[in-house]
């Protein structure tokens, strides 16, 4: 025989609405349903009863486990993940996060709330350099609530931290839009006249093979089988072969004479002048090659563009580019996401689905052209009708 369950209200005898009075765990839980109807009273009682009953088994469950400090848990992800392309960039979020929440933070105190008051922060802060100077792009906040997504997944699944107020990560992302810029052939025109060889040569190599910034910048001569005509690389922890075309073997071919006596590197810029980085203190002499480095690429770039009066156009723009070319003469999205590298057909349909192949565009004039014969012809018929009709009237 089922056992009945235990009223868990009583009648309230000042107001006459159904109360519950109860402790779970040496924790007292009191409250009233507004209404004197037992079974709404009941239905509310046995909520707050169930909930807290969960919460108490997981304080049980949780005695014993992990919690850990902010800093302590992401340097047992960097030291976990070792070397990896956006190291660099993680550690900056975690000196944000640090610097927003607190230095003594702990992975358990990260909730909704915590991670919200970062977004806003982040959205609020000025950007000091970038394209779009003043203003923090939507795409780097979500970079740094995906940081801290991965750090307290670490935690809870490898480390068995206790996380009992997890963030809901996906309301916090923002909408992104994907860029759309690219460089007109009458920029290109401007780019050539202006910048300097060097720089021209890397930024057309970025054109000619659509690699990303850090993969061509950091690109060096064990990578490259001029014989065998292929680019062997990794770029984003994946590995990638790219053929060699003509242009982009006759561009390496020149950066094998300017080569720097040993560095690995294949891309280099001379000196114009003798002058000192007042950030590190290297001294570049006049007239000496050195590497180029990913930062340094990037200043060039905008001081070229400054010269050359383009106006919010980056050097990834280059790597667009080419995916937008590609589209318009071939209409193939799995030619560009082999190019390009993307991991699947999607992500590069998300950046280029937008943009009209030239097949297509055939077919479109077709189709207006017909479209514009049939109206000429049906005004033809349409006059000859009315003139007939005059004809006719005249006669009678």
């Amino acid at each position: 025989m089922a056992h009945k369950k235990r009223d868990l209200t009583t009648v309230c005898k000042k107001t006459g609405n159904r109360i519950w009075d109860f402790q779970i765990d040496r924790k007292r839980f009191t409250g009233s349903s507004g209404t004197p109807d037992k079974k709404i009273g009941e239905r509310m009682a046995r909520a707050v009863w169930q909930e807290a009953r969960d919460e108490a088994a997981e304080r049980r469950k949780a005695v014993g486990r992990l919690d850990m400090k902010w800093r302590e848990a992401c340097e047992s992800y960097f030291n976990w993940k070792k070397d990896y392309v956006t190291l660099e960039r993680d550690r900056q979020h975690m000196e944000w996060v640090a610097s927003v929440l607190g230095e003594n933070l702990y992975v358990s105190q990260i909730d909704y709330k915590a991670l919200e008051s970062l977004v806003i922060n982040m959205r609020n802060r000025q950007c000091l350099n970038g394209q779009n100077r003043g203003k923090i792009s939507n795409a780097t906040v979500n970079l740094m609530t995906k940081f801290v997504r991965k750090i307290l997944k670490r935690c809870r699944i490898d480390l068995k931290c206790y996380l009992p107020n997890e963030p809901q990560y996906g309301k916090l992302m923002l909408k992104v839009e994907p860029r759309r810029r690219e460089m007109m052939i009458e920029e290109e025109i401007k780019l050539r006249r202006t910048a300097k060889p060097d720089l021209l040569d890397l930024s057309l190599f970025i054109l000619y093979t659509g690699l990303r910034k850090k993969a061509a910048v950091e690109l060096t001569w064990d990578q490259v089988s001029l014989i065998e005509g292929v680019i062997k690389f990794t770029s984003k922890e994946k590995y990638q072969e790219i053929d060699i075309i003509p242009e982009v073997d006759e561009l390496l071919r020149r950066a094998l004479k300017n080569k720097v006596e040993g560095s690995p590197l294949v891309w280099t810029w001379l000196a114009d002048r003798s002058w000192t980085e007042p950030r590190t203190g290297k001294v570049f002499v006049e007239g000496q090659r050195y590497p180029f480095s990913p930062m340094g690429t990037i200043h060039a770039w905008r001081r070229t563009c400054d010269r050359a009066d383009l106006h919010n156009l980056t050097i990834h723009d280059l790597r667009k580019t080419l995916g937008a070319r590609m589209i318009r003469e071939t209409g193939s999205l799995r030619d560009v996401q082999l190019q390009l590298g993307h991991s699947n057909v999607g992500v590069t349909s998300q950046h280029y689905a937008h943009i009209t192949p030239k097949d297509t565009a055939k077919r479109v004039s077709q189709t207006v052209s017909k479209s514009l014969r049939l109206i000429e012809q049906a005004m033809r018929e349409e006059a000859a009708r009315e003139k007939q009709g005059q004809d006719d009237l005249v006669d009678a």
